[in-house]
């Protein structure tokens, strides 16, 4: 099976990213408060790169990251536009062989809903899930 090749950046363009993937799956929901923080939004979307397979491709001189704990007690690297201030990926010390690419950077949405759900204590009531993203989110922590 041939590796597809995903593109994403900034909303002003001058930072653009890749990564190679045999597929892309529907990723994951974070509702923890740091991604809602960084996000500014309820639920924060993104899906995993191989990390030896992500790219940087231009915009060096203007990405920005900051380090948090997040609610694995563990430490957080989450990179955006310093121009812009889109979210662009966090690298969770979890999961150190991944980037967690924030859905709404990629030129191209995956056409398939997210796996799992994790850290839902934080979501509002008026928030529902589908039980199957909830339960396939515990094995993950969430």
């Amino acid at each position: 099976m041939s590796e597809l090749l995903i593109t994403g950046g900034c909303r002003c363009g001058k930072i653009r990213f890749e990564f190679h993937t045999e597929n892309l799956s529907g990723g994951a929901i974070c509702a923890c408060v740091d991604c809602q923080r960084a996000s500014g939004a309820v639920l924060n979307h993104a899906v995993a790169a191989n990390s030896q397979k992500f790219k940087l491709l231009q915009g060096q001189d203007t990405i920005k990251s900051y380090d948090d704990i997040g609610e694995s007690g563990k430490k957080v690297s989450r990179f955006f536009c310093g121009e812009c201030g889109s979210q662009l990926f966090a690298k969770p010390q979890s999961y150190p062989d991944f980037v967690s690419v924030r859905v709404p950077s990629l030129d191209k949405k995956p056409e398939v809903a997210p796996k799992f759900a994790i850290y839902l204590n934080n979501i509002p009531s008026w928030v529902t899930l589908p039980e199957e993203m909830i339960e396939e989110g515990k094995k993950y922590g969430g």
